[in-house]
């Protein structure tokens, strides 16, 4: 038991927390931690969640306050009709350095638990000196930080986490909203390393990102964020260029903020600009194999008013409003925007790699959209038809790790605790379509329907 759960279970011995408490025996040992989401920070939660004691007024915004530091997106009051532990599952939700329970479950029973997968953030800028960033940073293993010094001789100095390819140098610092991208990208687990690439500061060169893709996938990225916009013709080119050399990867590309619809089909009474996005210059318009484009969703899983969309050019959709995630200088924020949606995805498509790492980007793809939560108020906003399902893409990627190993099937399902149901039957008809059976058990999957 640690000091901070230790005083937490003294002051609370008699149902209460006092503005006194709070301040000479629990702020002493508050003051000490990283400001990222740990055990203790999980106690601190669940002492804010909880029903079974008084908080006085000044204990209750001074226990917030740490929270928010800590990363947790703790609103003033519990909402109205949500149980102490309703609220409490969204206080840990709401955190990215929360360890993500089901992707731990599944990893543990697959014998995954201490794989490692590498993916390349390409943005604006970079506070890698965060604590939320700690661990979860991949790390040039032939560079020396801070010595000014090309040790590994690939004519970058201190390419340490990656490299700022606009100002051709090793500090990747710059707009915050690469730091917030990152921390949703590695949420849940230590063990997503992000190649941290700054692409582009005032203005933006395709070079310098095709550069950047090329960096990355030489050490190892398997997926690439790019939470920018591309609409220019000569940066298009050399970026469309790159992906193509990199078949292995899955680039993953926000949809855009205009609200609006991609295709070019206007809305009906509204004749629209049908030359705003081109297919010859815009990426978003791109239909590659290891492309995903990627809309905004609200919490109340609708699409967001701010978020482009269009099938099939915006592949699938993901939530992208209000996400809590690390900024510069040890803080978080919420941030809303396709930008959000983008690494939520990749984030998703991290952990499947991490249970299954054959899986190609087409089928990552289409595992994401066969998992996927399909709505009709989704029909024809992304291909896939609705806001993707997390756990429920694990879970496939889970099994199809398995069989790729040579399990049975029903062995593997039971391995990975799928009750019988309606979920197991198409997780196992969908685990068949991406790994086919083995010509000794073809009867495994008899039967069984997968959806289109």
């Amino acid at each position: 038991m640690s000091r901070i759960t230790d005083a937490i279970k003294t002051i609370t011995a008699d149902g209460k927390v006092t503005t006194d408490e709070w301040m000479t025996k629990l702020i002493p040992e508050v003051k000490g931690l990283p400001k990222r989401a740990s055990e203790d920070t999980h106690a601190l939660a669940e002492l804010f969640a909880s029903d079974q004691f008084t908080l006085e007024d000044g204990a209750r915004s001074g226990l917030r306050g740490a929270l928010l530091d800590f990363g947790y997106n703790a609103p003033a009051q519990r909402p109205a009709g949500e149980s102490p532990i309703q609220f409490l599952d969204e206080l840990v939700k709401s955190n990215v350095g929360e360890p993500d329970a089901e992707f731990n479950r599944l990893a543990g029973a697959t014998g995954k638990a201490k794989d490692e997968v590498t993916i390349a953030i390409l943005n604006g800028g970079f506070d890698v000196s965060h604590d939320e960033l700690d661990g979860k940073l991949w790390t040039n293993p032939g560079e020396v930080a801070g010595d000014g010094i090309d040790n590994d001789g690939n004519g970058l100095v201190d390419d340490v986490h990656g490299w700022d390819f606009a100002q051709r140098d090793g500090d990747v610092k710059g707009l915050e909203h690469g730091t917030h991208v990152t921390g949703i990208a590695t949420s849940g687990t230590d063990r997503i390393n992000a190649i941290t690439n700054r692409v582009f500061d005032n203005s933006l060169d395709g070079k310098e990102i095709a550069e950047a893709i090329d960096y990355a996938a030489a050490h190892g990225a398997r997926v690439m964020n790019m939470s920018f916009r591309v609409d220019e013709a000569a940066n298009l080119k050399p970026i469309v260029e790159a992906m193509k050399r990199h078949p292995e990867v899955l680039f993953v590309k926000s949809a855009g903020n205009d609200g609006d619809n991609t295709t070019n089909r206007p809305k009906p009474g509204d004749p629209g600009d049908l030359s705003k996005y081109n297919p010859d210059t815009y990426l978003a318009r791109q239909q590659l194999p290891n492309l995903a484009v990627i809309s905004a969703a609200d919490s109340d899983g609708t699409i967001a008013d701010y978020s482009n969309w269009g099938a099939p050019f915006s592949t699938h959709a993901a939530r992208g409003t209000d996400v809590f995630s690390s900024v510069d200088g040890d803080r978080y924020t919420e941030m809303s925007g396709t930008s959000m949606a983008a690494p939520t995805f990749e984030n998703a498509v991290a952990k499947m790699l991490l249970l299954d790492d054959k899986l190609t980007p087409e089928q990552l793809k289409g595992m994401l959209a066969d998992t996927t939560d399909v709505s009709p108020q989704w029909k024809d906003l992304t291909a896939s038809g609705g806001i993707i399902n997390a756990d429920r893409a694990m879970r496939l990627s889970a099994l199809t790790g398995l069989l790729r190993g040579g399990a049975d099937a029903q062995k593997a399902a039971d391995q990975i605790g799928l009750a019988p149901g309606a979920e197991r039957t198409q997780l196992l008809a969908l685990a068949a379509k991406y790994v086919p059976a083995s010509p000794q058990t073809p009867e495994l999957f008899l039967g069984l329907t997968v959806r289109a």
